[in-house]
């Protein structure tokens, strides 16, 4: 019974495995030229670059896997194309459908990152493939590529393109902008691929425009092409073309020309200048500011512009002290002018003098001293002569344009009087250094102010005195000459008695008046300090002050001395050749050297006191 259940089991599959259509893989191949998977490509798991497998299949609702598993979700374009992205070294494609026996089909080639590789599947008959197969393949290529490809007048794809049909005559167009369409007829017959490669020839051609000067505008067939020269323009299909050229300050060019399918075109133009250079220039004087068509350029005549465009133009010449010239003129281009603009003066030469030199003030500005010469605009100005103790000028001048005209104005002192007196009189008298005579005298006409006022005479000190005069006012200097200078005497040590020329003044410090001419101070009364003399010349205009020293006596170092007792002797002779005769003497206690004096200790000795000596000749 088990038997009879395993082989209905058998019967019942086989009959079901032979009822089911099986997949037939056409071919495996890499296909060098389709660069998809470099231009869309795909990371595996591994962070590795895939490759991509195209399933081109006239069997729709296909589910597919591999060994490695596919790095991305399967993609169908519709049309019977199904792209799997796998990793390198991939081994195995498993394809399935329902009612199909499941294919693994194990890839006899070494799949290669960024590598395009096409499978061709298709259903496999009941019959042996040779007697049933009535598809094959048709392989269409271009030069370019991504040409459109139609067949019997559908349009089936681009360039590349491989596609299953069904045996039959077809006829191809391939077909791309800017060339020219390739056609033909193709049999297809099973087993047998159709393999069409076409080169396209270029309907279009390129050109470059270059110009001299460069930085040209481009227009063609009278549209901006927003590009300057030199340029190259590419694909532009074969045919008549009008080129516009314009660039500020040049003529604009116009060129037509024929391009040529297929051929590259060289077009150079020269452009004429559209300009002039035209110097600005001003009489009777160069200077004035310049304005070009209503615009300050910010120049001054004499002045030359060296590219003015051509056309009319106008320019306006402005300057202080004239009147504004406008003037309009028209520039050919190529051909270099001056224009010359003739100025009105609006203004007159005016000399003013000062006497005595003063600082002249013109509408209020202080510009020289003395004597100043300007241009004034024509019109009422007002001048100003100031001095310093002098009585103001002011007045108002009328200026004619044209009219040179010379002012002079005298400024007249404002004054006072010094009455000058003397003690003793007929002293010579000095105003500010400069001598008027002798006292008493009345200095008459005196300029108001502060001067120094000085009386001389011999044996006497001069004497000074600052007086203010005012005006139409006498002012008093009364001055007192003294024939002696008083004088403080101070000494050192402090305290010494002064005595003047034999007098005794005091101690010092000590303040007197003393004649012109020489004196002798004493100074003594201090301990330990010799009597000292000093001369003194007084002197008009001499030392007011004195310090005087005293010489300190000198502190002999004494040798070791001996005491002798006092007594009586008898001094003198009685042979008769002594000049003294006998006599009694008696002395007092005194110290003697205990030993001789040293030359050394009576050098010093000399020193001290200045006494000379005698060579003793015993």
């Amino acid at each position: 019974m088990r038997k009879i259940l395993v082989l209905i089991l058998m019967f019942w599959f086989n009959a079901n495995w032979l009822a089911a259509d099986e997949f037939y893989v056409v071919s495996f191949r890499h296909d060098d030229k389709d660069v998809t998977a470099r231009i869309s490509s795909k990371k595996d798991k591994n962070n590795q670059n895939c490759a991509l497998i195209k399933v081109q299949t006239d069997i729709t609702g296909l589910y597919f896997d591999c060994n490695q598993g596919f790095a991305t979700d399967i993609e169908c374009d519709g049309k019977g194309e199904y792209r799997l992205y796998v990793s390198p070294g991939e081994r195995q494609i498993k394809i399935k459908k329902e009612g199909f026996i499941p294919l693994s089909y194990t890839i006899d080639i070494v799949i290669r990152e960024l590598d395009t590789y096409i499978m061709t599947v298709t259903r496999k008959g009941t019959t042996p493939p040779d007697d049933d197969v009535k598809t094959d393949f048709v392989k269409i290529y271009s030069t370019p590529d991504v040409a459109d490809v139609y067949l019997n007048g559908e349009l089936k794809g681009t360039t590349p393109y491989e596609a299953i049909v069904t045996e039959g005559t077809y006829a191809y167009l391939i077909r791309k902008s800017m060339y020219y369409d390739a056609e033909g007829m193709i049999r297809v017959k099973a087993r047998e691929t159709k393999e069409v490669n076409a080169v396209l020839l270029p309907k279009f051609g390129n050109f470059k425009i270059s110009s001299t000067p460069t930085e040209a505008d481009i227009t063609i067939n009278g549209a901006p092409t927003g590009k300057k020269t030199p340029f190259t323009f590419e694909f532009y299909e074969a045919g008549t073309y009008n080129i516009s050229l314009s660039k500020y300050m040049y003529q604009t060019t116009k060129q037509p020309f024929t391009l040529v399918e297929g051929k590259t075109e060289n077009i150079n133009i020269t452009m004429l200048q559209d300009y002039a250079g035209i110097t600005i220039a001003t009489t009777p004087e160069t200077g004035a500011a310049i304005t070009l068509d209503n615009k300050d350029i910010n120049k001054k005549t004499l002045y030359t512009i060296l590219q003015l465009e051509s056309g009319t133009h106008t320019v306006r010449v402005t300057m202080p002290l004239y009147k504004p010239v406008e003037k309009t003129f028209t520039v050919t281009a190529g051909k270099s002018e001056t224009i010359t603009l003739t100025m009105l003066p609006t203004f007159a030469n005016i000399t003013i003098n000062a006497n005595p030199k003063a600082d002249i003030y013109v509408d209020g500005t202080n510009y020289a001293n003395s004597t100043y010469t300007t241009k004034l605009n024509e019109g009422i100005h007002k001048i100003e002569i100031k001095k310093d103790k002098y009585t103001e000028q002011t007045a108002n001048i009328t200026v004619v344009a044209g009219e040179p005209k010379t002012y002079t104005y005298t400024l007249l002192p404002k004054q006072g009087n010094i009455a000058v007196t003397t003690i003793p009189t007929k002293a010579e008298v000095y105003l500010n250094g400069e001598k008027k005579g002798t006292s008493p005298i009345m200095l008459y006409d005196v300029l108001i102010g502060e001067h120094t006022v000085e009386a001389k005479l011999t044996g006497y000190t001069t004497a000074t005195k600052k007086v203010s005069v005012t005006e139409k006012n006498t002012a008093e200097a009364k001055l007192i000459l003294e024939n002696g200078l008083s004088v403080t005497i101070e000494t050192t040590p402090a305290n010494a008695d002064i005595y003047i020329d034999n007098t005794y003044l005091g101690k010092a410090p000590q303040t007197t008046s003393l004649t012109f001419g020489t004196h002798t101070v004493k100074l003594t009364g201090i301990d330990k300090y010799k009597d000292t003399e000093h001369t003194l010349e007084i002197k008009a205009s001499g030392t007011t002050k004195y310090n005087l020293a005293l010489n300190p006596l000198v502190t002999i170092n004494l040798p070791e001395m001996v005491k002798i007792t006092g007594g009586k002797f008898t001094m003198g002779s009685t042979d008769g050749e002594s000049d003294e005769t006998t006599h009694s003497v008696e002395l007092s206690d005194f110290y003697m050297g205990k030993y001789e004096v040293t030359n050394a200790q009576f050098a010093e000795f000399i020193l001290d006191y200045g006494k000379s000596t005698t060579k003793s000749t015993s």
